[in-house]
């Protein structure tokens, strides 16, 4: 689900199962993972990669998601 009054720059990939708050603006060539959940007014910069499975050694391929709070800058 996408809110209103999002930008969502050139060459972004957002996968299922996303929810993106209003005013969110993300910036060309992020990744949005499935089972993201990002907030109202936040900034996502060039690049960025978010909901990829953890960098943890012992992750064993669970069920994960990522939440981000509102007014968040990545």
């Amino acid at each position: 689900m996408i809110g209103n009054n999002v930008k969502i720059g050139p060459f972004v990939i957002i996968e299922d199962n996303v929810t993106i708050g209003d005013d969110t603006h993300i910036s060309s060539s992020s990744v949005i993972k499935e089972n993201t959940s990002i907030g109202n007014n936040c900034k996502i910069f060039q690049g960025a990669i978010l909901g990829e499975i953890p960098q943890d050694l012992k992750f064993n391929n669970e069920f994960s998601t990522l939440t981000i709070g509102d007014n968040t800058i990545i």
